[in-house]
C-alpha cells in the first residue's frame, strides 16, 4: 500500500453478507471504517461513531450570508442527539453514482406513471431509497442528463430528463445533485441553462451548471451542525465543449484541471471542509488510471476532505488518504451506475453494480476530516415486469442489503419448498453481487509511480 494511504478496511477485510439476517442488521453492508490513528502496520480498528440524525437535510432553508457570493444556506434541523450546539458533531454525507436515463429508463417511468402521485412514474425507479439515505445529513448523486420542462428528441447516447425525475430524486432523499458531466450539453448550448432553471423551479440544489459562468462555477456552501461545507461539481470530460469565453453564456463547470484546483483552494478558504464531485476516468475500467491517483492527492492538498468520482459506469476502489498535515480524507474514484439500461440481460454485468457511499466527517484542529466510511452495494433491476397487472419495462435500483433483508423475511414465510428454493437462489445471487462490489471497492491496489502523501507509515 502506498505511503499516505490509510487502510480503511475493518479488521483487514470487509463484512460479508449473511443469509437470514434480520432487517435491522443490514448484513450485506460493506463496512470499511477509516479509524483514527491506525496504520496498516498496527491493524485497523473500526472507528466508533456517535449516533447521527435520522433524517436527510431538510428541504426548507433560510439564506445565510457568505463571502464571495457563494450559494450558502443554514438549515434548520429538528433536535437530534447531535445538533449545531454539539461541540463535537459528526456529519454523514451519502453519495450515489450515475443516474442514467436511457430510452428504456424513461419508458419504464412512463409505463408506470400515476401522474403527480408518483412523479410521472420516476418514483418507481428509486423505490425504497429513503430507508438507505435516512441517516444522511446530506445526500448527493450525479445526473447524467440535462433537464427540460418537456421531453426532448431521443437519440443514441443523447439523454434528457424532465422535472418529475428531479422531484423523484428529492422525494427519495437526495438533497443535492451534480450535473457537471460529459452529457451536460446533450441537447445543445442551452442545456446547462435549462438544467439550472428546472432545478430552481423544483427547489433542487444542482452543482456545476448554470445560466452563466458565475453560477456554474460557484460552490454551494451549506452549514450543517455548525460546520460549513462547500460542494463543488466539476467535469474533466465533455462530449461537446460548448463553453464560450463570454461569462454571460450558459456554462458547464469543467475541462481545466488547474481551474478545479483553484476552485477547491478558494472554497477551502470560505468553508471548514470541501466535497468535490468530479467526472473523470475511463469508462468501463474497474481501476483508476495512474494520473487519477496523482490528481486525487492534489485535490486533498488543495483542501478537499471528500472526493467523489463518476463517469466509468462501473465501480472503482475507495481510497483513504492523509494530507501532508495529517488531515484524513477519502476518495471514491467511481461509484458506478445508480440507474441505467446498460447490462440488460446480463446478470453478471458490472454496469448494473453501484454503491452508496456514506462518509462521516468531523471538524478537528486539522480541518474537516473523514473519520469513517462505509458502502452499501446497489444493483439495477433491468428487465420486463408487471405493474398493476400489466406488462411494463421495469428499471429500478435496489440497495442490496435491504434487498437481502426483504428476501430473508419472505424466506421465513415461504409456503412451500419451490418458493423457498427460488428465494434462496435469489439470496445467493444478491450475496454474489455484494461480494463482487466488495472486491472492487476494497481493492488494496498500490499506486506505483504516484507521489506519496506523507502522514501514514507504509
Amino acid at each position: 500500500m502506498a505511503m499516505g494511504e490509510q487502510s480503511g478496511i475493518q479488521g483487514g477485510r470487509c463484512a460479508r453478507p449473511r443469509r437470514r439476517a434480520g432487517a435491522g442488521l443490514i448484513a450485506a453492508l460493506i463496512v470499511l471504517a477509516a479509524a483514527a490513528g491506525c496504520s496498516e502496520r498496527s491493524g485497523v480498528k473500526e472507528a466508533k461513531r456517535p449516533a447521527l440524525a435520522a433524517s436527510p437535510l431538510p428541504a426548507a432553508a433560510k439564506e445565510a450570508s457568505a463571502p464571495g457570493g457563494e450559494r450558502s444556506r443554514a438549515y434548520d434541523a429538528a433536535p437530534t442527539p447531535q445538533t449545531a450546539a454539539d461541540p463535537d458533531p459528526v456529519i454523514r454525507i451519502a453519495a450515489a453514482g450515475d443516474v442514467m436515463l436511457q430510452r428504456r429508463c424513461n419508458r419504464s417511468a412512463r409505463e408506470r406513471s400515476k401522474g403527480d402521485e408518483n412523479n410521472a412514474g420516476y418514483n418507481e425507479l428509486f423505490t425504497g431509497l429513503n430507508k438507505a439515505l435516512s441517516d444522511a445529513d446530506a445526500a448527493i448523486a450525479n445526473i447524467e442528463f440535462p433537464v427540460f420542462d418537456k421531453p426532448q428528441p431521443e437519440r443514441d447516447m443523447v439523454f434528457y430528463g424532465t422535472t418529475p425525475v428531479l422531484r423523484a430524486l428529492k422525494d427519495s432523499g437526495f438533497s443535492l445533485l451534480t450535473a457537471a458531466n460529459n452529457h451536460a450539453y446533450d441537447h445543445g448550448r442551452i442545456s446547462p441553462a435549462s438544467t439550472s432553471r428546472q432545478c430552481k423551479a423544483t427547489g433542487t440544489v444542482c452543482l456545476g451548471v448554470g445560466e452563466n459562468a458565475e453560477e456554474a462555477e460557484r460552490p454551494y456552501i451549506v452549514e450543517i451542525k455548525g460546520v460549513r461545507l462547500a460542494f463543488i461539481g466539476y467535469t474533466l470530460l465533455m462530449n461537446s465543449n460548448l463553453n464560450r469565453r463570454e461569462p454571460a453564456a450558459p456554462r458547464v463547470n469543467g475541462k481545466d484541471w488547474k481551474k478545479l484546483v483553484e476552485q477547491v483552494k478558494a472554497a477551502a478558504g470560505n468553508a471548514d471542509g470541501v466535497v468535490v464531485m468530479i467526472h473523470w476516468g475511463q469508462e468501463y475500467r474497474t481501476a483508476p488510471l495512474q494520473w487519477q491517483y496523482r490528481q486525487a492527492r492534489e485535490l486533498i492538498e488543495a483542501g478537499a476532505s471528500l472526493v467523489i468520482g463518476h463517469h466509468p459506469h462501473v465501480l472503482e476502489r475507495v481510497q483513504a488518504l492523509t494530507a501532508k498535515n495529517g488531515r484524513r480524507a477519502l476518495v471514491a474514484y467511481s461509484l458506478g451506475n445508480f440507474t441505467t439500461n446498460q447490462g440488460r440481460g446480463s446478470p453478471a454485468s458490472t454496469t448494473r453494480m453501484g454503491a452508496i457511499l456514506k462518509a462521516d466527517l468531523k471538524k478537528t484542529a486539522l480541518g474537516v476530516e473523514v473519520i469513517s466510511w462505509e458502502c452499501l452495494p446497489t444493483w439495477v433491476e433491468n428487465t420486463a415486469g408487471r405493474f398493476e397487472g400489466k406488462p411494463v419495462e421495469d428499471v429500478h435500483v435496489e440497495v442490496v442489503p435491504l434487498m437481502i433483508a426483504g428476501l430473508n423475511e419472505k424466506l421465513e414465510a415461504a409456503a412451500d419448498d419451490k418458493e423457498r428454493a427460488a428465494l434462496e437462489r435469489r439470496i445467493r445471487f444478491c450475496e454474489g453481487r455484494a461480494r463482487a462490489a466488495e472486491k472492487i471497492l476494497a481493492s488494496p491496489r498500490s499506486t506505483p509511480g504516484s507521489e506519496p502523501v506523507k502522514g501514514i507509515a507504509r
